[in-house]
């Protein structure tokens, strides 16, 4: 490529007219920059308080759908009714209220203290527990400004949403929201509900949306005023009644121009307001004039200097690039070709490179997560904390539990898959707002890892709801059902071999006990109420390792016949049943494996496969007369003409394959979740299959054709 004297005359000119329009385009916006500001000042100032309104009506929200909840809690009406001390049954109902209150407290953070007061009792059920209101106001709320008969008389009246200001012992100011419960009259209220929320926690919030350390915000209402900064009172006196909704300038008492902006709140009865000083608009406006003049000097000096040097220095700006591309791609660029087009075709080869590796890389990556889960569930060994990180597997907290799900009447295998997707995705969103969960396919079951805080019935409880409402929402939602087998929760990354282990011992348990969700301490735990005592366990055990069945029934019917005396009721003999079953499982499964394992290394009913299955296992398990049919028809077809036979790609060919179908499963899969919760319009459809095409769905199709016309070919 020879140089040409024109070219230096063309890139300088170039220079100039790029140097030219930024001057220009400098100059038309000084001249607008004044309102500009001014403009933009309101709509920010509007925009951030619509920011805090939101926030803090959410936040508040909150707190008020927990405050109706209370009001609704039966445990308040139980206790409501009690006049006088409360004692006997009504002590119970207490302490599942305060159990109550503290599951609240856990899911809200925004929430300070929450205590329900019965005015027939003069009770206080609360976080600190229950006392009489005398010794809850002296310990808690007691300060000079308000008296004990002031704190009863606030607390007794009838009350619906209704926010107050108070001021605790310590001098923190907070917020009351109040709630009679459900059924009180305006007269005689049964129970009062009151939450408690400190100013700190609403400064907080709004602290962290200000966009400037100058603005004021406050939340006013009919008899309170709130600040949410620490600026303290405002420039001039607001009242509810005179704020109006929208932007406005005021004057303050010392004859500053303030920028005042007002927004109702939509849950809570008050207003939002946030004021900036003029001055700190006019601060701003300076500076853009000083900026802009210094600016535009700036660029009649250096601009014209680095013209004449970059067009001196940079004859053919794209040299470098192209020699780089000459010795890392192996290329060369021929003596006819057109130097652009070369370099848009390098560049398209090496960022396609670059999206493959990548691909592979997160395809990978998610295979290896997948392993180290399955590795903690099956092995006792523990997998290094560095490890874990690497893949994104988080246990924070100190125990764990294994909760197993399967699938109640497998269908189609396509089928199957779509149904356990949706469970690992369900199940995950529902506990992510309460602990961490980690789930990993386990062949037909899907396994997940609960975090837990602590090994409390609290937490345990909680789980236990989750699996529930997944099993309702698969059911309602989808028109299918799980089964659910949870363990206990174990301390440690070991702890989760032991929890998968217990879980996987509850799988014959679901049909005995005729439910869908097994939990091994109601299981195991539960207190012999018969005559089974360990020395008739080890003699039936000791029998069945030496093959001598008849010993063995002989002193089974010895252990139903003890317990058959008519009184036994209906769960205690399930009971017995149970523990016999597991009697007979450990005999048959010396090693301690899994139940699905042992079973196969008798049957092969419990796996599926394309094979019939033992005639006595289907005719026990299936009920419908369909079912029983399913042998003959699933021989009495011609599947063979439509399988694909093995064929093989090239090494390019799977290359590439390989990284077609690892993005287009991904987005098959993104897609197909939001199509079912509705999140994409089904009118997308065909857009989604067209991005299907874009992706290479083609391509995909056309090495599979060339290999199997390979195939046909030999």
């Amino acid at each position: 490529m020879r140089k040409k004297p024109k070219v230096y005359v063309y890139m300088f000119l170039s220079y100039i007219m790029m140097l030219v329009i930024p001057v220009f385009t400098g100059m038309l916006i000084y001249g607008y920059s004044w309102r500009a500001i001014c403009r933009q000042a309101e709509r920010m100032n509007g925009i951030i308080l619509e920011m805090m309104q939101r926030e803090l009506d959410s936040r508040m929200s909150d707190v008020q759908k927990a405050a109706v909840q209370l009001s609704m809690n039966t445990e308040v009406q139980r206790v409501a009714v009690v006049k006088g001390k409360i004692s006997g049954n009504y002590q119970m109902n207490l302490y599942y209220l305060y159990n109550d209150l503290q599951a609240i407290k856990l899911s809200e953070d925004f929430i300070d203290d929450i205590f329900v007061y019965f005015p027939n009792s003069q009770m206080v059920c609360s976080l600190a527990g229950n006392m009489s209101a005398q010794l809850f106001y002296e310990l808690y709320y007691k300060n000079e400004g308000n008296s004990y008969e002031t704190f009863l008389e606030s607390l007794e009246g009838f009350h619906y949403s209704d926010v107050e200001c108070y001021r605790k012992p310590d001098g923190t100011p907070a917020m009351f929201l109040t709630m009679s419960s459900l059924g009180s009259s305006i007269k005689n209220p049964a129970a009062t509900i009151v939450i408690s929320v400190e100013f700190s926690r609403l400064q907080e919030r709004a602290s962290s949306m200000k966009d400037d350390e100058s603005m004021r915000a406050y939340i006013v209402g009919e008899r309170m005023r709130i600040p949410l900064n620490e600026e303290g009172d405002p420039p001039y006196e607001i009242t509810y009644e005179n704020l109006e909704t929208g932007n406005s300038m005021e004057t303050g008492e010392n004859g500053e121009r303030i920028m005042v902006s007002v927004a109702p709140s939509e849950t809570m009865e008050w207003k939002y307001v946030s004021m900036i000083p003029a001055r700190t608009l006019e601060t701003d406006a300076k500076g853009i004039q000083i900026l802009s003049v210094a600016g535009l000097f700036i660029c009649g000096i250096v601009g014209f200097g680095l013209s004449g040097y970059m067009t001196r220095k940079n004859y053919n700006p794209l040299k470098s690039l192209i020699e780089s591309f000459r010795k890392y791609g192996n290329t060369d660029i021929g003596r006819n070709d057109n130097v652009y087009q070369w370099l848009h075709d390098q560049m398209d080869v090496f960022f396609q490179k670059h999206i493959d590796a990548e691909k592979l890389i997160r395809a990978n990556r998610k295979q290896l997560r997948n392993y180290y889960l399955y590795q903690l569930l099956c092995q006792y060994e523990e997998v290094p904390e560095k490890e874990l990180e690497k893949y994104t597997i988080s246990f924070s907290h100190d125990y764990n539990a294994v909760v197993l799900f399967e699938l109640k009447e497998r269908r189609l295998e396509e089928e199957n898959v779509l149904r356990r997707f949706i469970i690992k995705n369900i199940f995950e969103e529902m506990c992510r707002e309460y602990f961490n969960v980690e789930i990993v396919e386990m062949g037909e079951k899907v396994a997940a890892i609960a975090n837990l805080p602590e090994n409390t019935m609290n937490y345990m409880g909680l789980l236990k709801e989750q699996v529930e409402n997944l099993q309702v929402m698969t059911e309602e939602s989808f028109h299918f059902q799980c089964l659910a087998y949870m363990g206990t929760a174990q301390k440690g990354q070991s702890g989760i071999h032991t929890s998968y282990l217990q879980a996987c011992e509850l799988e014959p348990y679901s049909a005995l006990l005729d439910t869908d969700l097994v939990v091994y301490d109601d299981v195991k735990n539960r207190q012999r109420q018969y005559d089974y005592p360990f020395e008739t366990e080890q003699k039936i055990l000791n029998a069945i390792e030496a093959g001598d069945a008849k010993t063995a029934g002989e002193l089974i019917a010895q252990v139903f016949d003890r317990n058959l005396s008519g009184q036994t009721s209906a769960d205690v003999y399930r009971y017995l049943v149970y523990d016999m079953v597991g009697t007979l499982l450990r005999g048959a499964n010396p090693d301690g494996w899994a139940v699905s394992q042992a079973m196969s290394a008798y049957i092969r009913g419990n796996y599926n496969g394309p094979f019939v299955q033992d005639i006595r296992y289907l005719e026990q398990y299936y009920t419908m007369d369909e079912q029983k049919e399913t042998p003959q028809v699933w021989g009495d077809h011609n599947g063979k003409a439509h399988r694909l036979p093995p064929v093989t790609p090239t090494t390019e060919e799977s290359t590439e394959l390989a990284s077609i179908t690892n993005e287009l499963n991904t987005y098959r899969d993104e897609m197909i979740l939001k199509f079912i919760f509705g999140d994409e319009s089904l009118d997308n459809f065909d857009e989604y299959v067209q991005n299907l095409e874009n992706m290479g769905l083609s391509r995909a199709l056309e090495i599979q054709n060339a290999a199997l016309e390979r195939y046909n070919a030999r």
